[in-house]
């Protein structure tokens, strides 16, 4: 497991403070490490999943060690349908790894089978600084 500390670049949260959780697996251990880690530095966004790695929690206990965080995972489609307990999270960031850059007329679509939401103005973000998936330039690494 990986954390660091650094502001959100990307979406609708970007300037907020966040700890940035890279781990694959995540267990009840880990939960208590990852809870101090973020109140020692006031952060009350903790996001699993970066550095692109899907992350699998291995109990449901981080809904109540988390409470009042906010709290965010980024994984793809494939690992989507085996991350458990959807609900619980503020948002989950559903990542595609393939470039659409190339194709400027494709529209990413969203369709729940209630609702359907078209996303044409997509906004993007300049992710060329990232290296070992952090932005070098401001994110503090914590060493667990």
């Amino acid at each position: 497991m990986r954390l660091w500390a650094g502001i959100e670049r990307e979406g609708a949260q970007t300037g907020v403070k966040t700890l940035f959780v890279e781990s694959n697996r995540v267990g009840r251990a880990d939960l208590t490490i990852i809870r101090s880690e973020a109140k020692k530095r006031n952060i009350s966004r903790i996001y699993f999943g970066a550095g692109k790695i899907d992350v699998k929690f291995i109990s449901k206990d981080w809904v109540k060690v988390f409470k009042g965080f906010e709290v965010v995972v980024e994984t793809t489609l494939q690992s989507l349908c085996y991350l458990h307990f959807r609900s619980e999270f503020k948002s989950i960031i559903l990542r595609n790894d393939i470039l659409l850059s190339n194709y400027k007329n494709i529209v990413p679509k969203i369709d729940n089978g209630k609702q359907v939401t078209l996303y044409y103005d997509g906004v993007t973000n300049d992710i060329s600084s990232v290296k070992d998936g952090m932005y070098k330039d401001t994110d503090e690494i914590i060493e667990v």
